[in-house]
């Protein structure tokens, strides 16, 4: 994985044509998403079910992303909009519930993590990494070449993921992400 020189030194960005070595990748023609999870995480994971988003499931999307994000959260209407819109696609992952979601944007060769968020009673259990699999092989499949997402820079356990899927910190941006009575916190990008 490297940062891409034609991008902006303010993403967060990975190189889609190839993984560092060790870390998870997932083709579709080799399994299933469960068999790049690694043990821990796939036993955990048994029984979640990862569905490609449509209209159907924005309910279930708004629900899970206002338990990740509480105030900060997106609407079921603003789920749907965005899912009409050109190069947008995402996963909502569920077992009895919704435990996570994904939203990304394609454009060029390039994919966007828009959003990623899993209900705090979920985490730790490998939704976040099925999630951002699905979604990069649905980009590589694609034929992008690039990702990029931005994280909040407290954020250590999806840094922490950030960095195991190839992702590499190519900037800063102060003060991105509000935080309210707690203030601003920089992101990661």
């Amino acid at each position: 994985t490297r940062l891409v020189s034609d991008w902006s030194s303010d993403v967060c960005s990975s190189d889609l044509s190839g993984a560092p070595s060790g870390s998870p990748r997932h083709d579709a023609r080799a399994g299933s998403l469960e068999t790049a999870l690694p043990s821990r995480a796939r036993r955990q994971a048994s029984g979640m079910k990862l569905t490609r988003a449509t209209s159907s499931e924005c309910e279930a999307m708004a629900v899970v992303h206002g338990q990740a994000f509480g105030a900060k959260s997106w609407r079921e209407d603003e789920f749907e909009d965005l899912l009409e819109g050109e190069g947008i696609y995402g996963f909502l992952a569920a077992d009895a519930g919704p435990l996570g979601v994904i939203l990304c944007r394609i454009a060029a060769d390039e994919v966007e993590v828009l959003t990623v968020g899993v209900s705090p009673a979920s985490r730790r259990r490998g939704v976040a990494l099925a999630l951002m699999l699905a979604a990069l092989d649905v980009a590589r499949g694609d034929g992008t070449s690039h990702a990029f997402l931005e994280v909040a820079v407290d954020n250590e356990s999806a840094i922490t993921l950030y960095d195991r899927l190839g992702f590499r910190k190519a900037g800063l941006r102060k003060s991105y992400y509000d935080r309210g009575v707690d203030g601003c916190v920089d992101a990661a990008v």
